[in-house]
């Protein structure tokens, strides 16, 4: 069961039950109707006798961001660039405590990315592949998440620090007829040789591909 008192504007709960390791844990909250929502959360779990991993020592408990991490990369296939974006992540704000995740702290971590000159593209790329960590963390129900706040973000919130530029470009029809006869054994301008392509066909049907989709070299191998 839980008690709230007030100081300075900050909601303070106490939650008292068996279940937990000490009996009791204390919760500080900047916004009431998180507070009142997060430990009444707490409470059910506590009644049916389950303890959320944050009030536990022990090995894979999921306390901070760091934690969170960890576990979500061992648990879950993830692409390489996400896992690049998770280790900047776990530097920057690993030690973030999952329970003091909310609004305020979304904020912030997205100043904070404004502030290191990141472009928005950028900045939406680092908050998906978290959104997406916490949002497993959410799922997995034994750590207590009342939202994501990085799904409440607004549109364009990574804008206004930077101006972002559209990339498009495209080849001409001499361009694109001067890059054909390359890959078939043709010798480029300045050149003493052309290309020694052991399939120039595979090379011709790749090329092809990146013209019909626009999918990068990496997409496409993959």
């Amino acid at each position: 069961m839980a008690s709230k008192r007030v100081r300075n504007g900050r909601y303070y709960y106490t939650v008292v039950s068996k279940a937990l390791p000490n009996g009791r844990v204390y919760l500080t909250f900047d916004d009431e109707a998180e507070g009142d929502a997060y430990t009444l959360k707490l409470d059910a779990l506590l009644k049916e006798g389950k303890v959320p991993t944050e009030f536990m020592a022990k090995k894979g408990a999921i306390i901070t961001i760091a934690d969170a991490i960890d576990q979500y990369l061992l648990g879950v296939s993830v692409p390489d660039s996400d896992h690049k974006l998770l280790a900047i992540a776990r530097k920057r704000v690993g030690k973030s405590n999952i329970s003091a995740l909310n609004y305020v702290w979304v904020d912030k971590y997205v100043a904070g990315m404004k502030e290191a000159d990141l472009s928005p593209s950028t900045i939406r790329h680092h908050v998906g592949a978290l959104a997406r960590c916490l949002d497993w963390v959410k799922r997995r129900g034994d750590v207590l998440m009342v939202s994501n706040p990085l799904r409440e973000l607004p549109k364009r919130y990574a804008s206004g620090h930077k101006a972002e530029f559209e990339r498009d470009r495209r080849l001409s029809a001499d361009e694109e007829k001067e890059i054909r006869r390359i890959i078939l054994g043709g010798k480029a301008e300045g050149k003493e040789r052309g290309f020694a392509f052991t399939n120039p066909e595979s090379m011709l049907m790749l090329f092809d591909i990146a013209i019909e989709t626009g999918m990068r070299l990496s997409e496409i191998y993959t």
